[in-house]
Order: C-alpha cells, then structure tokens, then sequence
C-alpha cells in the first residue's frame, strides 16, 4: 500500500500544477509515533508513582497519570500543555533544578534530585523528582515524582533526636567532671589536711 499527497499549484495565466509526492514513509512513522505515546499513556496510567511526561528544555507537560493528579491536586486538563516551572516551591527552585538537570546529562548521570513543590491548594511538600530518557529517538522525558514528605519527618525526628541525645551527653560530661572536681576536693580535705597535721604533730615531737 502506498500512501499519496497531492498538492494543487495556482500557476501563472489561470494554469495548475498537481504535485503528488509518496508520502509512504511519513505516514508510517506518524503512525509508529502515535501509537507509541498511546502506548506511552497507557504504561503511565497503571504506574502507581505520579508520573508524567514532559518535553526536553522546557519542561511542558505533555501526560500525566491519576496518581501525580492526586499528588499534586489538580486534574490532568489544567496542567497539560503548560510549563511544570509552576509546581516548585520557588522560580530559584526550579532554576536550581534545571541547572542540576543540565549538569546531570552532561556527565551522563541519571537526573535526581529532592525538591520542594507547591500543590494546587498552596501547601507544600518534600518530593524526589527523576528524569528518564524516554527512548534515543525521542527528546521527551518521564518524570517520576515520589512524595517524601513522611520519610524527610522521620529524618528531622531522628535528626532532633540526635541532637538532644549529644546535648544530654555533653551535659552529663560537663556534671561527671566537676563532681570529679568536688570529690577531689573533699578527699584533699578529708585525707590530705588530717595528714598534714599529723606530720607537723610528728615533726614537733621528734624536736622536744
């Protein structure tokens, strides 16, 4: 089967060209990349991670799963076609990421990284964001974003901790050192002046 495109040239003095071209091989490489993104959209809705796929560069949103829906608070419709620069905590936070992406591909390192993002309803959470080369022959991305924000509690809980049990040791170091100081002390006192005493007592007998 072969695959046609006709075109008709306006020429001068009310003449037309028709120029037919094969347009075989487009046409089935259109086809191939249209049933690989569907293909794509359907691996993406079963993960259970939120994912999505964004363009190389500029980050716009091309797909999203329910679960990354969920995440963030919004429905698929307000974020696709639109720039994911939004969903950071901050414009220095995303620039921040950006740059690190940039460095990542580079050295060939797989693009990770913890960040802050901002849900539709304003609130804040932790989450790791990874990029993945979709494939070699195309410049989009998958983007995996997991929320940490229950494991980054657990770390400052056990961070706090930490702390307090140094605070505790350090304290008790600075008591055990000063009753050291004071036991010292009273055995100067209790041993060391008797003895003493005595010596002189001996001392004086000794010169009668």
């Amino acid at each position: 089967e072969v695959d046609y495109e006709a075109r008709i040239l306006p020429l001068e003095s009310d003449r037309t060209a028709i120029v037919i071209r094969d347009v075989t091989v487009r046409n089935r490489h259109e086809r191939e990349l249209a049933e690989s993104r569907d293909y794509l959209a359907r691996l993406v809705g079963m993960l259970d991670s939120g994912i999505a796929v964004v363009q190389d560069a500029t980050f716009i949103l091309l797909q999203m799963n329910s679960p990354l829906e969920i995440l963030l608070g919004y429905d698929s419709g307000e974020l696709i076609g639109h720039r994911s620069d939004g969903l950071f905590a901050s414009p220095a936070d995303f620039r921040s990421f950006s740059t690190q992406v940039a460095g990542d591909l580079l050295s060939g390192r797989l693009p990770s990284a913890e960040v802050v993002l901002r849900r539709k309803n304003g609130t804040l959470f932790d989450a790791e964001l990874a990029l993945r080369h979709i494939s070699e022959d195309s410049r989009d991305h998958l983007a995996i974003v997991r929320d940490i924000s229950q494991r980054k509690a657990a770390e400052e809980k056990e961070h706090t901790y930490q702390h307090r049990l140094s605070a505790m040791a350090a304290a008790l170091t600075t008591t055990e050192d000063r009753e050291r100081r004071l036991l010292a002390e009273e055995l100067h006192d209790l041993v060391c002046q008797p003895l003493a005493v005595a010596r002189m007592r001996l001392d004086s007998s000794c010169s009668m």
